[in-house]
């Protein structure tokens, strides 16, 4: 079943319109005629037949009915109503003729208009209809009204735009997904064809296989829970009320190796701030970001946490590190799924890239923000609110 095109519907519309509107005009026009000048014209001519008072004079009479003088003074009613109500007919058919030329005229001309007027969004459409996947770089040219058609054919460019950065974004992490598995799986296949090489291994051979194994096994299961964690919508309880004081002084506690093989100094407020969220998954996000600016850190840095309340009664959780920074275009891409800065010193420490997104899905779910300032070589500041 074809569907009506959008032309043809809006002077169907306007038809009705115009037909309704004439008609009532035509109707209006015929009674008026009638009523101003029909009527009283039937009225006038017929009137009552005119008496002569009788005289003595008898050759008057005489001349009266010899010449037809009743006749003369009385004229045939009859002709005079056919000649108005024929001139009625012919007013009204004349009015119902110019009522149809109107009306056609009228959709003939509306149907042209709404061609040329709907003529952008024709294009407008025709041009989508050729975009797919693979040509999400082509745009549609913007024409310089700005009417309904323009906007339209603006927000329709920004959405390609989104696309296009979204497929790309999601090109990158298929990619960078297939590299990480590769390469744990790619150890193990090696350490199991270099034990194969040997026609006795000995135990110590087994142990340092099984060894191998067992540190890429977890890390691919590390990987996995990452990912699930990354893509999972997620049913977690969210009210716990969670100390900022208390949650830092233990991760402080956790990763006192690590702060002083770098000899960093942690500064951590003495004030308290409550929060209400998942204790596990909140955690594990501020356990994420104060490990990266201990990790990111240069010998003898500084880490320091600072949380207050907002004027609006959120927590608001900031914290600073004097490591190695990021270029702002890094920054831009420092929460996209396995992105890690392609420079030496930071692909010398251990990570697979998701930690950054998992953080921010963690604080999405919870309703806050997250945001990150950093300068190459001077640091990085990461601000959270809840």
């Amino acid at each position: 079943m074809h569907k009506i095109s959008l032309r043809l519907r809006i002077t169907l519309l306007v038809g009705l319109i115009l037909v309704l509107l004439t008609t009532a005009l035509t109707i209006a026009s015929i009674l008026s005629a009638n009523h101003y000048f029909v009527m009283p014209q039937l009225q006038e001519a017929t009137f009552t037949p005119i008496s002569i008072e009788p005289v003595e004079i008898t050759t008057l009479e005489n001349f009266q009915i010899e010449h037809g003088f009743d006749e003369f003074v009385n004229p045939p009613d009859n002709m005079v109503q056919m000649q108005i109500t024929t001139a009625q007919r012919g007013f009204s058919l004349q009015s119902i003729a110019v009522l149809i030329v109107i009306i056609v005229f009228g959709l003939v001309i509306t149907y042209w208009i709404m061609g040329r007027a709907l003529r952008p969004l024709t294009v407008l459409s025709e041009t989508i209809h050729d975009i797919n996947a693979h040509n999400l770089s082509k745009s549609i040219a913007e024409n310089s009204a700005k009417d309904e058609v323009g906007s339209i054919t603006v927000s329709f460019n920004g959405m390609l735009d989104r696309l296009k950065g979204s497929f790309e974004q999601q090109k990158r992490f298929s990619a960078s997904a297939a590299h990480e598995l590769k390469t744990p799986l790619a150890t193990m296949k090696t350490s199991l064809q270099v034990l194969q090489l040997d026609d006795s291994p000995s135990l110590d051979d087994y142990k340092d296989a099984i060894a191998v194994m067992e540190h890429n096994i977890e890390r691919l299961i590390s990987i996995v829970n990452d990912l699930l964690l990354l893509s999972s919508e997620g049913k977690t309880e969210l009210n716990d009320e969670i100390s900022l004081h208390t949650l830092f002084g233990g991760i402080v506690e956790e990763l006192k190796e690590a702060i002083q093989d770098k000899n960093l100094c942690c500064i951590l407020p003495q004030n308290d701030c409550l929060i209400t969220g998942s204790s596990m998954l909140l955690r594990s996000a501020f356990y994420n970001l104060f490990e990266n600016a201990v990790k990111y850190n240069k010998e003898g840095g500084t880490v320091e946490v600072t949380f207050q309340k907002t004027p609006d009664g959120k927590a608001a959780v900031s914290i600073c590190d004097t490591g190695i920074g990021m270029s702002e275009e890094e920054a831009e891409r420092v929460f996209e799924p396995f992105f890690r800065a392609d420079r030496s010193c930071i692909r010398q420490i251990p990570g697979n890239g998701l930690g950054m997104s998992i953080i921010r899905t963690i604080i999405e779910r919870h309703g806050g923000e997250i945001q990150v300032e950093s300068k190459l070589n001077m640091g990085t500041k990461v601000r959270v609110v809840l």
